[in-house]
């Protein structure tokens, strides 16, 4: 992850991650198996820059860079009737 910081403007590289899709349909009846951070990246999923103050630290805070990193990789099933 880059990061260009000033007090002006941040920026963060633009975050990938990738899904996988695999699913058959029946009449009515459909099941889906979706995975989900397919290769478990570690990266950044949102990155967030603001004064933040921790005890100990000044009463105005600390600018710096607070992020969610990628849920892990995950599967999730899926079935689905239709009528």
């Amino acid at each position: 992850m880059r990061w260009s910081c000033t007090p002006a403007s941040a920026r963060a590289s633009i975050p990938t991650t990738r899904a996988a899709r695999v699913g058959k349909d029946w009449r009515d009846f459909g099941l889906t198996l979706d995975v989900l951070n397919l290769l478990d990246s570690d990266d950044h999923d949102i990155d967030y820059f603001y004064a933040s103050r921790l005890p100990g630290e000044p009463t105005e805070g600390v600018e710096d860079i607070h992020f969610h990193v990628f849920e892990p990789r995950s599967l999730r099933l899926s079935l689905s009737y239709r009528f």
